[in-house]
């Protein structure tokens, strides 16, 4: 993306849809790329959705790299987009927001925590986020 007078980096972290594979992403990835973006894929089970451990395992693996790309973010923050694709919120995207936000236990500090969270610029929902009918993610 370019901005005033040179380019501006993104970090995109996108929550595929339950049991989605590498080529059902393809034209999202390449897009993003194309835009100089970093770019982190969750593929996620769809038992993640209802056994919160397995979706808290993959999300502090998915926090965990974001700290690694967050000792780079340290000298200069650049933007943390997450996006959603159709029940990945609820398969694994919430779960990185709590562990973020420490309600949820993990191995990872709180500097390390606090540093991804305060990159967070946006969220993008191919769906609806909010669900209604179970408490999962409140």
């Amino acid at each position: 993306m370019w901005g005033y007078g040179g380019k501006y980096y993104c970090v995109f972290v996108v929550f595929g849809w339950m049991s989605s594979e590498e080529r059902n992403l393809k034209n999202h990835v390449d897009l993003y790329d194309s835009l100089l973006w970093d770019l982190l894929v969750c593929h996620s089970q769809f038992l993640n959705m209802f056994l919160p451990d397995k979706a808290a395992n993959l999300a502090s693996d998915l926090v965990s790299e974001l700290v690694k790309v967050g000792d780079e973010l340290k000298a200069k923050p650049v933007p943390l987009l997450f996006a959603s694709f159709s029940g990945g919120h609820n398969a694994c995207m919430y779960k990185v927001l709590q562990i973020l936000e420490r309600i949820c236990e993990t191995r990872l500090s709180h500097d390390d925590c606090r540093l991804v969270r305060n990159c967070i610029s946006g969220f993008i929902y191919d769906s609806c986020p909010v669900d209604f009918t179970r408490d999962l993610g409140a």
